[in-house]
């Protein structure tokens, strides 16, 4: 209990140190019994080491020393704490002449590993589908968590494993659910479509998929439908052949309406605008307008929704939504947008209280995003106060500048978002909003002939983020929105996102 250092993993290869206190002869009943450590194993459990093996009673020597080196030598090739001690426990049996096999008890998570970087999933067969389950969700937080490639090849080979040769004997609505997020999480958006649409399937009238599963995998068929199109490269070989892109446009705009008809969230409606978005990517120049005007709407209806219900900007759906936006003019609600960036920066830099709890600006923003709002004649300095932006400041000098970071992230994938790297990336998604409102600022913001603007601010803020320990799965989210945003933009905007593109990918970290 007073060891001043508290080590990963603990073997205690000797004999009887895994046995509870009633075993030893300590009173079962009495006042003080519960200041009795049962065994050194637990103690070590309380000190928080991760994984502990103890022996209950004697152990045979030569059977002892096969259990550790088999143990030992597969943690040190990257074998799960699960998967070592089940291959030492079989190595150690000898035919059953001792029982040495059975005495070692080991407490700790099954999927601890000494050696994170070497090793996939590597755990024995399930024998059920929560294992199945537990399995697949342990490759989905290593895919959340990989930044290297290698490693990655890895962790989808164990799934695409598990999904040959488990799936079929488990096919359950879990399992299939949990199989399409770990394919998600890798960018096989195919074999995620596949996977979710077994899980929707599978349905019986009692159990049914759920429905955040079906936003999912509407999200995951708009992301397929448009990388089809554009001929995006796919990380992985494709195993479940996937629809027609069209076929897979349709689908996800049906799932999404009846999703939309029982209940309007802003999770939802932000689905929606990338559904608009991104379906304005896969189309001529004609059409792409009337698509990306959708996707404004949509994206400025959740950030209603997500105003009315904490009284706090949201910074996803904000800043799309100016983004998008500016793509499309002239645009009649520049001022409001204006408004919105600035209390959003005031929001960061605030770290959000004193903004969230200034109801009179947020409500008086709310109304106005309210359709029966009239945002031409939004009164900015009512919103702002005396220290506010006024009518001169609107300018790229105006916005300011002063980002540290923020509450959202513009090209977060649908879950499982590191806490670390969105904070970082969020001071990005502002610094890019911030500099694509000053295009929409400065006269012929669409000039043909002008070139690429500095982009030093959003470069430095994006890279801080790629370089601080960020999974690959992140930094392709945030390459994907800027390459829909460039697809999408004409003229000097277009220029700059793909200078800002090619920035990036220079660092290395795409």
């Amino acid at each position: 209990k007073q060891m001043s250092a508290t080590p990963d993993l603990a073997f205690i290869n000797a004999c009887h140190v895994g046995r509870t206190g009633s075993d030893l002869g300590a009173p079962r009943s009495g006042k003080r019994v519960n200041e009795l450590a049962a065994n050194l194993g637990l103690q070590l459990m309380r000190n928080g080491v991760k994984a502990v093996i103890a022996a209950g009673w004697a152990v045979d020597d030569e059977a002892a020393l096969t259990f550790a080196k088999t143990f030992y030598g597969e943690m040190l090739s990257g074998r799960h704490y699960g998967a070592a001690v089940h291959q030492a426990r079989r190595q150690s049996f000898d035919g059953g002449r001792t029982n040495t096999w059975g005495a070692y008890q080991c407490y700790g998570d099954p999927s601890f590993s000494i050696v994170a970087s070497r090793a996939g999933i590597q755990v024995p067969h399930p024998v059920s589908a929560a294992q199945v389950i537990e399995q697949l969700d342990i490759a989905t937080q290593r895919v959340s968590d990989a930044t290297d490639l290698a490693f990655l090849q890895r962790v989808n080979e164990d799934v695409r494993a598990l999904d040959n040769t488990e799936l079929h004997r488990f096919p359950t609505i879990g399992a299939y659910e949990a199989l399409g997020r770990a394919y998600s999480e890798m960018g096989c958006y195919a074999d995620s479509v596949w996977a979710y649409r077994q899980a929707e399937a599978a349905g019986d009238g009692v159990e049914r998929i759920s429905l955040r599963s079906l936003e999912r995998l509407t999200n995951m068929e708009v992301r397929l439908a448009t990388d089809l199109v554009t001929q995006r490269p796919t990380p992985f070989p494709v195993v479940h052949e996937p629809d027609l892109p069209e076929v897979l446009f349709e689908k996800a705009k049906q799932r999404l309406d009846r999703l939309l008809a029982f209940e309007p969230t802003a999770e939802r409606l932000n689905l929606q605008g990338s559904y608009h978005k991104k379906r304005a990517v896969t189309l001529g120049r004609r059409p792409r307008r009337a698509a990306i005007v959708s996707a404004v709407k949509a994206y400025r209806e959740a950030l209603r929704l997500e105003l009315e219900r904490r009284i706090e900007i949201d910074a996803y759906s904000a800043c799309v939504w100016i983004q998008l936006s500016t793509l499309v003019t002239p645009d009649p609600e520049l001022v409001l947008q204006r408004v919105v960036f600035e209390l959003l920066e005031q929001q960061a830099l605030a770290d959000s209280p004193q903004v969230r709890g200034d109801g009179d600006r947020l409500g008086a923003l709310l109304h106005d995003l309210r359709p029966s709002g009239n945002s031409r004649n939004l009164q900015i300095s009512e919103l702002l106060g005396d220290e506010g932006l006024g009518h001169e400041g609107l300018g790229h000098e105006g916005l300011g500048g002063r980002i540290s970071r923020g509450p959202g992230d513009a090209a977060r994938p649908s879950a499982n978002e590191r806490s670390d790297f969105w904070a970082d990336a969020r001071a990005g998604d502002l610094a890019l909003t911030r500099e694509m409102l000053s295009l929409s600022a400065q006269p012929g913001g669409n000039d043909q002939d002008s070139g690429p603007r500095p982009d030093d601010d959003v470069v430095q803020h994006y890279s801080a983020a790629f370089k601080n320990r960020s999974a690959i799965r992140e930094r392709d989210s945030v390459l994907n929105h800027l390459r829909d945003l460039e697809a999408l933009a004409e003229g000097r905007r277009q220029k700059w996102l793909s200078h800002l593109i090619g920035s990036l990918t220079r660092l290395g970290l795409d």
